[in-house]
């Protein structure tokens, strides 16, 4: 119990919250979609997200565009299957456009207009088409960069006004990030940059106050 106590309180030292953020990666684990997806559109990045704290879990939390729909899951358990290329704070709060994205949760993964981004970023690179058309994109579905690009124009961040979320893949969100330097960069090639590390496991000590852990007991 003491040790437990102890590693609850050097944790929450060492942690502090961050503002929402947009995270980008690659999969850790053989996905022969990612190393697809970065060579045909000629990016560092295969996939990208959101990532909050959790006041009621006490940890980072990820919301994303699977290919099981758009989900919730633990920071930790994200990092396990994906190598975390870099994790941006954008200057505007964000806030507002993950409340809404909270509305999309359950919503089916868009895999017809992930096909349709081929055809975009076909005439994007190769044909110089100025603003290509994604065609087969559903209404009702979320692929992962439209999710985002939803999200930061909702929150109202202003570079993002330029962006369609139906033609915007996850490199082209990380180029704006990166072009503003307003922004923030809080973690890069699986590290964070500075001296806040990202919580991977919540406070023992206080998790098991949560009813529904107490009920378990």
């Amino acid at each position: 119990m003491m040790d437990d106590r102890k590693e609850s309180k050097a944790e929450q030292r060492k942690y502090t919250p961050l503002p929402t953020r947009i995270g980008f990666s690659t999969a850790r684990k053989w996905n022969p979609l990612s190393p697809l997806i970065r060579a045909f559109t000629r990016s560092q990045v295969s996939h990208t997200f959101l990532i909050y704290y959790d006041e009621a879990f006490e940890q980072d939390m990820v919301m994303e565009a699977h290919s099981t729909g758009f989900r919730l899951v633990t920071y930790r358990k994200f990092r396990y299957g994906n190598r975390i290329v870099e994790v941006w704070q954008p200057e505007t709060d964000i806030d507002r456009g993950l409340r809404e994205a909270v509305d999309w949760l359950g919503l089916p993964f868009d895999a017809a207009g992930l096909v349709g981004m081929a055809k975009v970023i076909l005439e994007r690179v190769y044909l110089h088409v100025k603003h290509p058309r994604n065609w087969v994109r559903g209404s009702k579905k979320l692929f992962c960069s439209e999710s985002v690009v939803r999200a930061l124009k909702a929150a109202g961040y202003a570079p993002a006004r330029e962006l369609n979320p139906d033609t915007t893949s996850p490199q082209d969100v990380l180029d704006m990030l990166r072009a503003d330097q307003k922004n923030v960069l809080r973690e890069k090639d699986d590290k964070p940059v500075g001296d806040i590390a990202p919580v991977l496991k919540p406070p023992v000590q206080k998790l098991r106050a949560l009813p529904a852990l107490r009920a378990l007991k």
